[in-house]
């Protein structure tokens, strides 16, 4: 999987914040509104009504023991009264729900939805909220099932409801709904919010509706040009597509808008350029960086950009890159790697150099593969007894045998 592919790849489905802050803002506006309370008045007895009015109030301080110590009381007190059990248990689930007892708070939903004296718009409510908790709880088949029930009573649903009937979908694995729904709430509203457009791309990406994501991406980046995580998106997107120019571009365009600019988004930023096919600008604007001091002078970049640069085929800068690696850490794989850098480039006397140094004795790893190309490096040259030497002992490894002995046979054949 490429870093864009990571960096893109969906959400899990934790998102528990966010779910009780949306069935909390929704199942307080229903309870405290004016319609249920009158409804109440005209169904229940005037004692549960006042009971519930005092734990509405409770609930609404976030009070949760106390309001639930009422609520507890008025199931027990009027067990023979399904309007007021509806509405004590509606309300009860609320409360548990809103301090982190969803089991409990699911139970007590269905509770509720188990009279059969129960008001629609009442039904209704609870389909939706116990839906919610059902995500929470990750029971998706019935969390689906309950929602699109909602769905169906609802009838014209507010960009707000489409938002939430998304989220629901999203969070269960049912994107292509969720996609359909989101775009319902985003065309619908005044101000759509980015929170909703993301959740779109998400949906959209784990739909692998990748034409859409081409033109959404576009309108998140638009409204937040500094969101360096849509820059990366929608060059990923047209990676994926084969597109590896157009994903240069964007990162270009990303770049030129200073939206990469901390050492750690250079450095990612050139590796991304290779992953696009376009190493030659990565290997640039780190060289760049380098020198400007914008990011640390470490070995570990002058490996990633020796890496840029050979990719590009520009071996000489490679093995420039190579050398200031080396000047700060003295190693064998090093060594060897410049000296087949120096071997593509037919640079003998210096591949020679470095061979012969990654086959010394504090090289053990790097020794092997040293003489073979030593070997070969020598003769290059025209030295063919040293040459020779390093193939015989090339020899004695088991993996180099053949090829070893093949080049002696040239030698020996003059």
């Amino acid at each position: 999987m490429s870093t864009f592919q990571k960096s893109i790849s969906k959400p899990g489905k934790s998102g528990h914040l966010f779910l009780s802050v949306v069935l909390g803002l929704f199942a307080l506006f229903c309870w405290q509104s004016a319609a249920q309370a009158g409804n109440e008045q005209a169904t229940i007895p005037q004692a549960a009504f006042n009971a519930l009015n005092e734990a509405r109030e409770l609930v609404g301080e976030q009070k949760w023991e106390d309001a639930d110590t009422i609520l507890l009381q008025v199931i027990d007190r009027f067990s023979n009264d399904p309007h007021t059990l509806v509405s004590a248990w509606q309300m009860r689930g609320y409360l548990l729900s809103e301090s982190g007892r969803h089991q409990e708070a699911l139970n007590a939903f269905d509770n509720a939805l188990g009279y059969d004296e129960i008001d629609k718009s009442i039904r209704s409510r609870l389909l939706y909220n116990s839906a919610q908790v059902l995500i929470i709880l990750e029971y998706y088949d019935e969390a689906l099932k309950r929602i699109s029930k909602w769905t169906d009573m609802a009838g014209e649903l507010t960009p707000d409801e489409h938002a939430g009937v998304a989220w629901i979908h999203y969070q269960a694995g049912s994107y292509q709904e969720a996609v359909k729904h989101m775009k319902a709430a985003i065309q619908n509203a005044d101000k759509p919010r980015d929170s909703w457009m993301e959740m779109l791309v998400a949906a959209m990406h784990s739909a692998d509706d990748y034409a859409g994501l081409l033109k959404w991406l576009p309108v998140l980046l638009e409204r937040n040009p500094g969101e360096r995580r849509y820059w990366e998106h929608l060059a990923g997107v047209h990676m994926h597509l084969g597109n590896d120019h157009k994903a240069a571009a964007v990162l270009s365009a990303g770049y030129q808008s200073g939206v990469f600019d901390s050492s750690d988004d250079i450095v990612r930023l050139a590796q991304l350029y290779r992953q696009a096919g376009v190493p030659r600008k990565g290997a640039l604007i780190l060289q760049q960086a380098l020198e400007d001091g914008k990011i640390p002078d470490r070995p570990g970049y002058y490996q990633i950009l020796a890496d840029a640069w050979h990719q590009a085929s520009e071996l000489r800068l490679a093995a420039n890159a190579m050398q200031e690696k080396l000047t700060r850490q003295n190693n064998c794989q090093c060594r060897l790697r410049l000296g087949r850098i120096f071997m593509q480039i037919e640079d003998w006397d210096e591949a020679s150099e470095h061979l012969r140094l990654a086959t010394e004795s504090q090289c053990p790893k790097a020794r092997r593969d040293a003489l073979f190309l030593l070997g070969i490096s020598q003769y290059h040259q025209g030295r063919l007894d040293s040459a020779r030497e390093a193939f015989r002992q090339a020899e004695n490894d088991p993996e180099l045998r053949s090829r070893a002995r093949y080049w002696i046979e040239i030698l020996d054949r003059g």
